[in-house]
């Protein structure tokens, strides 16, 4: 069975710590807390990941140029993509016939057992997205992300910006 490669095990790593709370349907959002003295709900300051989320915080901290609006996308960018070393197109990170945001999001049951009463898959929790990952290591391959090449591609837009 091939291994998996660093990026890709610091991602399980992360998965198994218990830093980072969980969150569905965004890459990243922020938890809606009561405020008594606003008698609303406001935005906590305080980010909540999705699987994928956790694997773009982690190569953004590697150096991986990530904006705003690539956080606001259902999909991995494909700087985070070489960056895992997925194939590429494979932005959902696809594992056979199931892929993160479904098991992250419980649109699909990975072993067909785990259901509620109303028969809908239930979500995984990191620790067991992290273990069907490790399950599939022929979906990584060698990391194709330099951090040499993102920071020269960075200066030539700056620079190319400043002409205009």
């Amino acid at each position: 069975m091939p291994e998996l490669n660093p990026n890709v095990q610091s991602w399980i790593k992360a998965l198994r710590s218990d830093k980072y709370q969980k969150t569905e349907g965004a890459l990243r959002d922020y938890e809606q807390v009561w405020s008594p003295e606003k008698v609303t709900y406001v935005t906590s300051n305080k980010p909540q990941y999705c699987a994928l989320g956790v694997a773009m915080l982690l190569a953004e901290r590697a150096g991986v140029h990530i904006t705003e609006s690539q956080w606001e996308k259902g999909d991995l960018p494909s700087s985070v993509v070489d960056w895992l070393g997925v194939k590429r197109g494979n932005n959902a990170v696809k594992l056979n016939a199931v892929s993160i945001p479904e098991l992250n999001d419980g649109s699909w049951s990975y072993d067909r057992k785990t259901t509620d009463e109303y028969g809908d898959p239930r979500e995984k929790s990191f620790k067991e997205i992290a273990e069907v990952i490790e399950e599939h290591p022929q979906v990584f391959g060698k990391i194709r992300w330099k951090a040499k090449k993102q920071a020269k591609n960075k200066a030539q837009k700056k620079a190319k910006n400043k002409k205009h």
